[in-house]
């Protein structure tokens, strides 16, 4: 089909065209305000949009900080809890060393006693003895 042949064909169509034009040129006009009414909601979303992401990175932004405050404070307390436990090690050792020393004291007063108890039994053995000489030397004369 050659364009010679199309021509009577679009010499029909024509009028048809002709009648529709002005429904064409109406849905154009509506599409192109609804087009802008469409471009501006776009354009006010956009803005919102631009709104919420700059208050979402106000947020992220104080989060990183307090984040960041609180990662220096735990560091701290990491650091702290560590001396304590080494402080806590250093005065358990300490206590087992008290320990040790009252156990030795304890023996060493075991032992005291035990002299104790023996110089004194030693004693009374002597005192009676003593008593009984002088006892046996009074009755002779």
């Amino acid at each position: 089909m050659g364009w010679l042949e199309l021509l009577p064909l679009l010499k029909r169509l024509l009028p048809l065209l002709g009648r529709l034009a002005p429904t064409l040129e109406a849905v154009l006009v509506t599409r192109a305000a609804s087009g802008k009414d469409t471009e501006e909601a776009v354009q006010r979303f956009a803005g919102s949009m631009k709104a919420e992401f700059a208050a979402a990175a106000e947020n992220h932004a104080a989060l990183a900080h307090a984040l960041e405050s609180h990662s220096e404070d735990l560091r701290l307390l990491a650091e702290d809890v560590q001396r304590l436990q080494q402080t806590t090690g250093q005065q358990d050792a300490r206590m087992r060393a008290v320990e040790v020393q009252m156990d030795a004291v304890a023996a060493q007063m075991t032992s005291l006693s035990r002299t104790v108890k023996s110089f004194a039994i030693v004693f009374l053995l002597l005192l009676l003895a003593c008593a009984g000489l002088l006892t046996a030397l009074f009755l002779r004369h």
